[in-house]
């Protein structure tokens, strides 16, 4: 899962409550994406969003509408994974639930992401 920021994207690996959710419910972050072991997210500058392809589909949240922004990305926009639409883009509310998972927060963002999906 993805937040843009500041020109970048931090990507939400396994060690994230995000990246938990995304992988419960079927999705794999593959290895080369993890970053480093102990970090709950990494940054991907402009020049390695290419590393995106390889996902078969691309979970962003729309922090504070930064995927407007990103959507105008001629380099984001490059990538096959958006070519392909094969971008999911979530709500700033469902990704701030899924930070936190708990009983009352996984089915509520998990509907939600079910929803955007269809």
């Amino acid at each position: 899962m993805l937040m843009p920021f500041a020109g970048k994207l931090g990507l939400y690996t396994s060690n994230d409550g995000r990246g938990q959710i995304i992988e419960s419910i079927g999705y794999t972050i593959p290895k080369e994406l993890q970053g480093d072991a102990t970090a709950n997210s990494r940054e991907l500058s402009p020049e390695n969003y290419s590393e995106l392809n390889s996902l078969d589909y691309l979970f962003v949240m729309d922090f504070q509408g930064a995927a407007d922004t990103l959507k105008q990305d001629p380099t984001f926009q490059s990538l096959d994974v958006v070519k392909e639409n094969r971008v999911i883009f979530l709500f700033e509310n469902v990704g701030t639930a899924m930070s936190i998972p708990n009983p009352l927060t996984i089915p509520w963002a998990v509907e939600n992401i079910d929803k955007a999906i269809s």
